[in-house]
């Protein structure tokens, strides 16, 4: 994330992802300069006309958050622009799998729900797939049900969601990753930052001596 005063007047703004534009009409810009840097009238209008004009600044955002009410206005609307581009960011990240697949959340039982597991599951969650929460002894039942897109299991778990992935009709129907403490670097085929959460270095069952995979699931 860039923060950038003057992004139209000194670089491209199609080098960027998205771009955020904050604004308020001429006036009230005006006001501001006066008010808040001690700039005569003259001033504030040469600083604003040394500036692209609002409208093709406008042209050229993907958002534009209006500064013209109260700070908790502002403060909603940035907010509501921050979850747009967090949804985003997520569709980019998983851009090679179908929106609607279903991502399944292994643990042992309610008590080795990691904390990890619900930062993954809004990460996925705002990307468009499905993400069902499941214990070991129901994983069977889950994969008899459909063939999920991947299976990600506790480190606890990671020994029955291997027993339940090879024992499926037919064995081994998805991907199935694990946490681990300590993972096995040779291994460790996912490096993840879920919304929320330190990076997540996750094992991938076959996946040692393999290379990287470059999307996240």
């Amino acid at each position: 994330m860039n923060d950038i005063p003057l992004l139209f007047e000194v670089l491209d703004p199609a080098q960027f992802d998205a771009v955020v534009l904050v604004d308020a009409p001429v006036a009230l810009r005006r006001t501001r300069l006066r008010t808040r840097r001690g700039l005569s009238n003259e001033d504030a209008d040469r600083m604003i006309a040394a500036q692209m004009s609002a409208e093709r600044k406008r042209a050229r955002s993907r958002h534009v958050i209006e500064n013209a009410g109260t700070l908790a206005q502002l403060e909603a609307q940035a907010q509501a622009v921050f979850v747009e581009l967090r949804k985003r960011a997520a569709r980019t990240g998983v851009q090679d799998e179908a929106p609607g697949q279903t991502l399944l959340l292994c643990a042992t039982d309610g008590r080795d729900s990691a904390a990890v597991l619900h930062a993954i599951e809004r990460r996925y969650s705002d990307a468009g797939m499905r993400v069902e929460h499941v214990t070991v002894k129901a994983l069977p039942k889950a994969l008899r049900a459909r063939a999920p897109l991947s299976i990600v299991a506790t480190a606890a778990a990671a020994d029955g969601a291997r027993s339940a992935w090879e024992r499926a009709v037919p064995p081994r129907p998805c991907r199935l990753y694990h946490l681990s403490p300590d993972p096995d670097p040779v291994a460790v085929r996912l490096d993840l930052r879920p919304w929320g959460y330190d990076r997540v270095a996750l094992s991938e069952e076959d996946g040692a001596g393999l290379a990287p995979r470059a999307d996240l699931l």
